[in-house]
């Protein structure tokens, strides 16, 4: 029978008890989520040989987590970058905080507490963002559903409702390595672990052009031709992604989007999402993170698929990763 699990994982610097929560389905496939950020702390998938292998990189404990970096946190109020941290909406001008050079990037939901419901088969986090908490308009009521289904999907499904005109944008920022990783990821070294001969396909015909300090310009580049084509699988090589890339055919629904594969371990992750791309960020090269999301810098660009969210609307979203195994 299946049931969640939990305890007490540390405490934060102001003295506020995190707890970890455990769901595991039938399969041996086992994810552990932290209220502190609604950070995915591990996914165990078993490998081709049936061996459970850690994909997901995270902590063994707290120190880490409050000291920085997004590590299987979600992400908002709005995702990516937004140029010059501040946006127009109504006629009214929002300053928020330049913490990426002059531009905004993410927010900070990553270290906040969300409060939690467990059932045995999925968490639901609820927390109330406060009209100006990083500078956006409105009371912001987020709720996020953290899933694992019997068939190995990890399901991550957004909610939100307003009461005043914003923008947003939620995200997971979760990375991933396919040949398993230990818990405690700050012991791996470059040269011990990396992504280069993960196998990747995205279904984008373009992607987001950036600039020197990966803030998007807001030209649409083809990828034909280029190291962005990953319509026919390959190796990700050793080439630095942080990248935003438009998903084909998107129109609102629950689509495939991305695919990577280890042939060492033989573990593949399908990517699914109703959004409308996927920013690709290979960082230290240790890990990928598959980012589904609205575009960054939306606010600035009407043209794209809108990030406005207004009174009487509820703003919903879903990405699943779907872990299974190649012979």
């Amino acid at each position: 029978m299946r049931q969640f699990t939990a305890r007490q994982f540390g405490v934060t610097k102001d003295g506020k008890p995190v707890t970890e929560y455990t769901l595991e389905n039938t399969a041996g496939v086992t994810m552990s989520v932290l209220d502190y950020g609604c950070r995915i702390r591990t996914i165990y998938v078993p490998d081709r040989d049936g061996k459970p292998q850690n994909v997901c990189m995270g902590f063994a404990e707290m120190a880490p987590y409050e000291k920085g970096g997004c590590f299987g946190a979600i992400i908002g109020r709005f995702a990516n970058r937004i140029k010059g941290a501040k946006f127009t909406l109504d006629g009214i001008e929002y300053t928020l905080p330049a913490n990426d050079h002059e531009n905004y990037i993410h927010g900070d939901f990553e270290h906040t507490l969300f409060h939690c419901e467990p059932y045995d088969d999925r968490l639901e986090f609820t927390y109330l963002s406060p009209a100006g908490e990083w500078g956006f308009p409105g009371n912001v009521v987020l709720s996020a559903t953290y899933a694992l289904t019997e068939d190995g999907a990890v399901e991550l499904t957004y909610k939100a409702m307003t009461d005043a005109a914003t923008v947003i944008n939620i995200t997971n920022h979760s990375y991933f390595n396919l040949e398993g990783l230990p818990e405690e990821s700050r012991d791996v070294s470059a040269d011990d672990v990396n992504v280069y001969t993960h196998k990747l396909w995205i279904d984008a015909d373009s992607y987001l052009e950036a600039d020197a300090i990966n803030m998007v310009t807001g030209n649409e580049i083809s990828v034909t031709g280029n190291e962005f084509d990953f319509r026919t699988m390959k190796k990700i090589g050793q080439f630095k992604y942080d990248h935003n890339f438009c998903v084909n055919g998107y129109d609102g629904s629950l689509k495939k989007c991305a695919e990577a594969v280890s042939e060492k371990t033989g573990i593949k992750m399908e990517v699914f999402t109703t959004q409308p791309g996927i920013q690709c960020y290979t960082g230290a090269r240790k890990a990928v993170a598959l980012e589904t999301q609205h575009f960054p810098d939306g606010p600035h660009h009407p043209e794209w698929p809108s990030t406005v969210l207004r009174p009487g609307e509820v703003y919903i979203e879903k990405t699943v990763y779907k872990f299974g195994t190649e012979s």
